[in-house]
């Protein structure tokens, strides 16, 4: 059954690792923490061992690529990603300071050509608004001619879903503030999109698709018609194989396999080709793409 998605699986790692078989029999016999299944009973035992600071434009490409976005860089110091909110789409800028001590996290809103339309009473607005929201922070740019949100975080002790979860919380406030920010006869950087975001389908994931997590963990999975999934999951060595049914419930994804373990987090559907797939902090975020699968 699992003929046609094992080798996307021993592909993704065989560089690394020679690739073990476990006993098909012993399938989730003992749910162990870092497997991909955990049951409600099960806790935890280990977190992801976070990078004590980023040094480097590469390694927070990678951490926010790791978190779910897609990131650009734009300058040795300066990445571009975005993050989308209901029916809202915020451009979002995080900056390594020049001293490496802190990351900076901006939302760029409205644009004002003529500055001079920018009155002291939308001013008074701003500035009460960071009295309430601080330490976030609304400024108006003269040199970029735009109303601003940023956010600074420390250095330190960082990873992907720290950050992740900062930039969220900005556009959040981003929205649920828009009437103070956008400016009379402005331009807003960031608008509602014009239609709702498609409703997530079943028939969305159809398709094999692989994501690794490490030099020696990797992830293949395959969503068939009729709603059944068919995963094989690589750790160390060992290759663990499962099926079942999955199902979507808005942004939400469950696989549920046998004896009643279930997996269940966001799904976010990036394009045709990827998604990514959060199932729990202690597994974190898994990036999926589509694979050809060898016939």
């Amino acid at each position: 059954m699992f003929k046609t998605i094992t080798p996307l699986v021993c592909g993704l790692i065989a560089c690394f690792a020679t690739v073990g078989l476990a006993d098909e029999n012993d399938l989730f016999s003992g749910v162990q923490s870092g497997s991909v299944f955990v049951d409600g009973s099960a806790k935890p035992t280990t977190t992801a061992t976070p990078i004590t600071r980023v040094t480097s434009i590469e390694s927070l490409n990678e951490m926010l690529t790791a978190a779910g976005f897609e990131s650009k860089v734009v300058s040795p110091r300066v990445i571009l990603t975005k993050k989308t909110l209901d029916d809202w789409a915020f451009s979002v800028l995080v900056t390594i300071s020049e001293d490496e001590l802190t990351l900076g996290v901006t939302i760029p809103l409205s644009t004002l050509k003529d500055e001079s339309k920018l009155s002291s009473k939308q001013l008074l607005k701003l500035l009460e608004a960071n009295q309430k929201h601080a330490p976030s922070v609304f400024t108006f740019s003269t040199e970029r001619k735009r109303t601003e949100l940023y956010h600074i975080v420390p250095n330190e002790s960082m990873t992907g879903q720290k950050l992740r979860d900062q930039i969220n919380r900005l556009a959040v406030l981003a929205k649920d503030t828009s009437d103070l920010w956008q400016l009379p006869g402005g331009n807003p950087k960031t608008t509602p999109t014009s239609t709702a975001a498609p409703k997530l389908t079943t028939s969305s994931l159809i398709g094999s698709w692989s994501a690794a997590k490490s030099k020696t963990e990797a992830i293949a999975i395959r969503f068939d018609a009729g709603d059944k999934f068919q995963l094989v999951y690589i750790k160390s060595g060992k290759q663990t194989k499962s099926s079942g049914k999955f199902s979507i419930n808005g942004d939400q994804l469950q696989l549920v396999a046998g004896e009643g373990v279930r997996l269940e987090g966001k799904l976010e559907i990036a394009s045709a080709t990827k998604f990514t797939f959060t199932p729990s902090a202690a597994i974190g975020t898994l990036q999926f793409s589509k694979a050809t699968v060898a016939k």
